[in-house]
């Protein structure tokens, strides 16, 4: 019985509300981050490089353990 009255006493604090507020806002930050770089740093990205991504999969980035594991032998 002890982690349920711990339980209740933690919900009835705030603590539960503070969190859920943050979940949402990190929800909304994540959202607007996500739109800045698809709509303002992809497009001169993509115009510099030539390339559509930052990283294409099935490709080794030359800094990447991968590449680098046979200098490293």
């Amino acid at each position: 019985m002890g982690m349920i009255s711990e339980f209740k006493s933690f919900a009835i604090q705030g603590s539960v509300a503070d969190m859920a507020v943050g979940i949402i806002v990190d929800a909304a930050f994540g959202k607007i981050v996500s739109s800045f770089v698809a709509d303002v740093i992809m497009p001169p990205y993509r115009s510099y490089s030539g390339r559509g991504e930052f990283y294409e999969p099935g490709t080794d980035h030359p800094g990447s353990l991968v590449a680098m594991l046979p200098r490293l032998l």
